[in-house]
């Protein structure tokens, strides 16, 4: 009976290893799976941009700008709005900008197809007689995010001495958050 005994725990201990065995392999395939769903969504999800579009002096030191955002993804968004604001270079830049002045907010409440194509808001203009930060950033939801609320930012600087014209600052010019997105 001994001799049984120990036959049937051993064959026990080789089934129990293989179960433990055939686990662990459904749960790497299982990681791979979900790794492989990740880069699909990051893929297919939208990625809305959004700029200062074009700048140009209408009559000094007034500075005229368009901005514009466009959806860069493979599927539809929905934007909900876009902040814009201005700073002076002569200013240092807040380490954490507030995205919340609402004479800053355009509402745009629309639909943004995955056609590249840019979509514009009014035009902005602003007295600008030194070099002058602009920066912001756009709020949307895709089909991916659930409830979530996506945004991705920008900053630029209008330098008078351009006519207008903006160039954008290096990243390690400016604090990380004015080019963060999600």
């Amino acid at each position: 009976i001994a001799g049984i005994t120990a036959l049937i725990l051993l064959g026990q201990t080789f089934y129990f290893r293989s179960q433990a065995r055939r686990l662990k392999e459904s749960i790497d395939e299982m990681k791979i799976t979900a790794n492989a769903t990740e880069r699909m969504v990051a893929i297919q999800r939208a990625w809305v941009f959004a700029g200062i579009g074009e700048t140009k002096y209408t009559e000094r030191p007034i500075v005229m700008t368009n901005p514009d955002y466009r959806n860069n993804g493979a599927s539809p968004a929905f934007v909900e709005y876009v902040f814009v604001d201005f700073w002076p270079k002569s200013k240092p830049l807040l380490e954490k900008p507030a995205y919340n002045n609402p004479n800053c907010i355009y509402r745009v409440m629309d639909p943004l197809q995955p056609d590249k194509a840019y979509q514009r808001l009014p035009q902005i203009g602003v007295n600008i007689s030194e070099d002058t930060y602009v920066y912001g950033r756009i709020y949307y939801r895709d089909a991916f995010a659930g409830s979530d609320q996506r945004y991705s930012s920008f900053i630029y600087l209008i330098k008078p001495e351009l006519k207008g014209g903006h160039i954008r600052p290096l990243m390690d010019e400016v604090p990380s958050e004015y080019w963060k997105w999600t």
